[in-house]
C-alpha cells in the first residue's frame, strides 16, 4: 500500500515536471517559410532545434493550408525524410523534403504545410517488485508548428483588386474597410497607406498596413486607426501599392 501511494505520488511529480517543461515550445524551426521553383524536382532543408533540457520527439506531416483551393495544393507530391524525429536537450536536427511535381503542371503558385506535431512522452517509475508502471503525458496540440511551402512553377502573374472600400467613424477611431481580391496566379503583398487631411488640406495623420491574398483568394481585410481627437470634416486618401506600384488611390470624404 505504502509503495503504490509512494509511485502516485511519484507520478504526480513527473507529470508536474513535464506540463511546466512543455508549456514552452519545445522544437522551434528555421526556415519557417520556403518558397522555391517546381520547374524539376527540388529538395529542400529545414533545421529543428530543441530548446529544452528533455529529450523532445516530433512527428512531421505535410497538410494541406488553410482554405487552401484542391487544385493549388502540392503536399501530395512532397516527401519528407525522416518522418518521425527524436531531437536530444538543446541539439539540432536537420529534416529534408522533397518536391516531385507532376510533368506539364500549369503555371503558377502551389501551397502546402509542413507540421512539426511535438508526440507525447512516456515517464515511467519501477515498483518495487521490479515491474514498471508508465504513464503518457500529452503536449498541448497548441504546441504544433506550421510551415509555409510555396512551389512556384513558370511565369507568376501578380493581380489584384482593391474594391468596396469604406472609411467609418467609431469613436476616436478610423476603421478602413474593403475587399482584396487576387487575380494572378500567386500570393499577393500589398502595402497600404492611409493619409488623413483636414479640411485645409494638410496632414493629421498617416498610417500603413499591409495585406496578402493567396492565389485566387478573396480577403476581407479592417484596418483601424486612432486618432487623439475626432476632426469634424476632411479627407482620407487610400493608396495600395504592389511592387511599388499603385493598384488603387482614392479619396474619401469624412
Amino acid at each position: 500500500m505504502q509503495a503504490n501511494r509512494n509511485n502516485k505520488f511519484l507520478y504526480l511529480l513527473l507529470v508536474m515536471c513535464a506540463l511546466t517543461s512543455q508549456c514552452h515550445a519545445q522544437i522551434s524551426a528555421l526556415p519557417t517559410r520556403f518558397v522555391f521553383k517546381i520547374d524539376r524536382p527540388a529538395t529542400q532543408e529545414l533545421t529543428l532545434m530543441n530548446r529544452t533540457n528533455t529529450p523532445a520527439r516530433a512527428l512531421i506531416e505535410v497538410a494541406t493550408a488553410t482554405n487552401q483551393l484542391t487544385e493549388h495544393y502540392m503536399g501530395d507530391w512532397v516527401v519528407v525524410y525522416p518522418p518521425v524525429i527524436s531531437i536530444p536537450p538543446q541539439q539540432r536536427r536537420t529534416i529534408r523534403f522533397t518536391v516531385r511535381p507532376p510533368a506539364e503542371i500549369a503555371e503558377g503558385e502551389y501551397r502546402a504545410m509542413i507540421l512539426i506535431k511535438n508526440q507525447p512522452q512516456v515517464l515511467s517509475a519501477k515498483q518495487q517488485d521490479g515491474e514498471q508502471d508508465s504513464i503518457s503525458v500529452g503536449i498541448p496540440i497548441s504546441l504544433t508548428l506550421g510551415l509555409s511551402l510555396y512551389g512556384q512553377s513558370g511565369k507568376l502573374v501578380h493581380q489584384g483588386n482593391i474594391d468596396k472600400v469604406s472609411v467609418e467613424k467609431d469613436d476616436n477611431n478610423l476603421v478602413i474597410k474593403g475587399i482584396l481580391t487576387n487575380q494572378g496566379n500567386a500570393h499577393l503583398r500589398i502595402e497600404a497607406s492611409a493619409q488623413l487631411l483636414d479640411n485645409k488640406g494638410n496632414k493629421v495623420k498617416e498610417s500603413s498596413f499591409k495585406l496578402v491574398a493567396q492565389r485566387s483568394e478573396e480577403k476581407a481585410f479592417e484596418h483601424k486607426i486612432q486618432l487623439e481627437k475626432m476632426i469634424d470634416s476632411g479627407e482620407i486618401e487610400l493608396i495600395f501599392k504592389h511592387d511599388n506600384k499603385i493598384i488603387s488611390q482614392s479619396r474619401t470624404k469624412l
